[in-house]
């Protein structure tokens, strides 16, 4: 059980809907739980508390460890049917439950593929994120960048201060700014949380994402299956899972998933459609599994080729052309 609260008091005017959210909220964290399977760690004195503000740009976000959620009460005013979106935020709080944050976001020295071309665009600066890096980092770092080994002996070495630069500019405050990324191609990951007020993990996520857009050639994408071992996308894919897979199966998805240029890696509705998918033809318990490898550590890509049989990679070309023939089925019969 869990204990929930709700704060209304810079939007007053959303009191009824706010108390139905919080009890949605009771209702559901349970269940999420079970889901998740996760209902053994849960605490009777878990507090969760949902504060409306004023004044917050995006939709909602939330705290796991401290189980606060903040929501946009201008959001709710102009979608007071979307009762899905504290649910989504709800299982956040369970995915964290017991102080675990799920999988890191900052870097390591794996993550810098080209280390030496990192530096030499540092280095340079000569582009408005590079120009902004540099200045963020240490000076042991500028010393580093300004002069790595001539040898192959420092590419290691070079790897590993990078990470930890980089690790520390993403902890601090929200690197975007749309004339620092202007020349910068976003992806759909970084584009979903660029409205959202983001803070402790799920800020580093995001920082983390916009440096790996920006630097593409040089640090590798954390996507569970090329070039890392997790992703924002697994996480968020699971919350809107649990949205609707379960609390809200019958409802239609703003827009059709483009199976030409979409991505498993793509987050939220377009991952939680894919797992739904992948739990009707495979495996129905891939997500709890998931979950689960992700709380412990032990979370790899090889997982869903362990549980299906299949690559994910050939999952999501088998589930792509399924919504190709859905698609092709649906205009024929218009």
């Amino acid at each position: 059980m869990a204990t929930i609260s709700v704060d209304t008091a810079e939007a007053p005017e959303l009191t009824d809907w706010g108390r139905h959210a919080g009890e949605l909220c009771a209702q559901w964290y349970p269940k999420i739980a079970v889901l998740l399977g996760v209902e053994g760690e849960l605490q009777a004195d878990r507090a969760i508390e949902l504060w409306f503000r004023k004044d917050m740009n995006g939709v909602a976000n939330t705290s796991p460890r401290e189980g606060i959620i903040r929501i946009s009460a201008s959001y709710v005013k102009a979608h007071t049917n979307d009762w899905g979106m504290p649910i989504h935020e709800l299982v956040h709080t369970i995915q964290s439950f017991g102080g675990r944050s799920g999988p890191p976001a900052a870097f390591s020295a794996d993550d810098i593929k080209d280390p030496a071309g990192l530096a030499a665009k540092l280095k340079e600066h000569s582009d408005a994120v590079s120009q902004f890096v540099w200045g963020a980092i240490s000076e042991e770092g500028r010393q580093a960048v300004a002069a790595p080994a001539a040898d192959g002996s420092g590419g290691k070495l070079l790897s590993t201060l990078l990470a930890k630069e980089l690790s520390a500019i993403a902890r601090t405050n929200n690197l975007f700014a749309e004339a620092r990324f202007a020349s910068v191609t976003l992806s759909d990951a970084t584009k979903g949380m660029a409205d959202q007020e983001l803070e402790g993990g799920r800020l580093v996520r995001f920082n983390r994402l916009l440096l790996e857009d920006a630097y593409p050639d040089a640090i590798a994408r954390r996507r569970g299956g090329r070039g890392g071992s997790n992703g924002s996308w697994l996480t968020e894919g699971i919350a809107d899972y649990i949205r609707l897979a379960h609390f809200e199966p019958e409802a239609p998805l703003p827009r059709p998933i483009n199976p030409d240029k979409a991505k498993y890696t793509d987050s939220y509705k377009t991952t939680a459609t894919f797992f739904r998918w992948i739990e009707k033809n495979y495996d129905k318990d891939l997500v709890k599994k998931i979950n689960l490898a992700l709380r412990d550590g032990k979370y790899k890509i090889e997982m869903f080729k362990d549980c299906t049989g299949k690559t994910i990679d050939e999952l999501w070309s088998e589930f792509a052309d399924s919504l190709r023939k859905e698609q092709n089925k649906a205009v024929t019969a218009t």
